[in-house]
């Protein structure tokens, strides 16, 4: 999260690549082990309402076109739209792909995010800088990625965006502590864009 820019591998950018390249490459490498009743969770993140994907320079190519937040938020836009492809994928099979929001939480993620900056935004309070109110501790944010490998409430709804047990309702702000899910992380249409995108980049997951 909110690294300095870092080429990773051929180029790729490294937000890109640890959230999402990595993943989709040991997905689709796993997939012709997915039977019926499999399911695949991403764990995405609030952090899609920074960016959409950005189709011309996903990888920050361009002179001064680096953000560390923006390539943290397309990062995370791409999990959703990678298991919204997936779930097409594998539903014939009677496997499923969903993708979650954990919740705000504080944790070794955060590392290169000065102190300061999560006192200026809000992540932490008072004297002993403790998590703010609606941040959740790791136990309770690994709640919603166990709901969703395993609850029977899900069964019709493949490539849901999930948040705090239950399928998220669309955002209705741009605060990320309430969260939701944005209309471009449910775009079919960029979803598989972005699956074929990858698959070209990786040389794995054209077809399952």
């Amino acid at each position: 999260m909110r690294g300095p820019r870092t080429a990773v591998g051929p180029g790729w950018e490294a937000h890109l690549a640890v959230h999402h390249l990595g993943h989709f490459t040991l997905t689709a490498l796993l997939a012709p082990a997915l039977a019926e009743g499999a399911r695949v969770v991403g764990l995405s993140s609030a952090g899609h309402f920074l960016s959409d994907m950005r189709w011309e320079d996903p990888h920050f190519a361009q002179p001064d076109a680096y953000d560390q937040w923006t390539a943290y938020g397309q990062s995370k836009t791409a999990v959703s739209l990678a298991a919204l492809h997936l779930d097409g994928l594998l539903a014939p099979r009677g496997a499923h792909a969903f993708s979650v929001h954990p919740g705000s939480i504080l944790t070794p993620l955060q590392r290169e995010v000065p102190l300061r900056t999560r006192r200026r935004l809000g992540w932490v309070v008072g004297e002993d800088d403790r998590p703010a109110p609606g941040f959740k501790t790791p136990e309770q944010g690994a709640a919603t990625a166990v709901w969703a490998a395993t609850s029977p409430l899900l069964e019709g709804h493949g490539g849901a965006y999930c948040q705090d047990c239950d399928i998220a309702a669309p955002a209705d702000s741009d605060d990320m502590l309430r969260g939701g899910v944005k209309p471009w992380v449910l775009d079919r249409g960029a979803a598989e864009r972005l699956w074929w995108w990858s698959a070209g980049a990786t040389g794995v997951g054209a077809v399952l």
